[in-house]
């Protein structure tokens, strides 16, 4: 399964923090404030805490949500302009055998 992470955090700094853990941790963002990822249970969890520390001191208009999506699911939204990068969000490398 893959999980999305969304969010809407007003301090800047904050903000930028949770962006480049999110990306270090091998997420992959495919809006300003969306990341998506398949990773093992427990690096999510990793995560989740991590997350959790980074947002303690949360203002009350702040939100961050994170969702399980099946790949199935994924490989069918409908998009209007650029496509995420599905080969490397999915883990699915195409191998052409001539």
């Amino acid at each position: 399964m893959l999980k999305i992470i969304t969010y809407d955090i007003s301090e800047n700094r904050k903000r930028t923090k949770i962006a480049k853990y999110l990306v270090r941790m091998g997420l992959t963002r495919v809006q300003y404030s969306i990341f998506v990822g398949d990773l093992p249970l427990f690096r999510w969890n990793q995560i989740i805490l991590k997350l959790y520390s980074y947002l303690e001191e949360i203002d009350e208009t702040d939100k961050l949500y994170v969702q399980e999506i099946s790949k199935e699911s994924f490989k069918n939204m409908v998009i209007f302009g650029e496509s995420p990068n599905f080969e490397e969000i999915l883990n699915e490398k195409k191998v052409w055998i001539i």
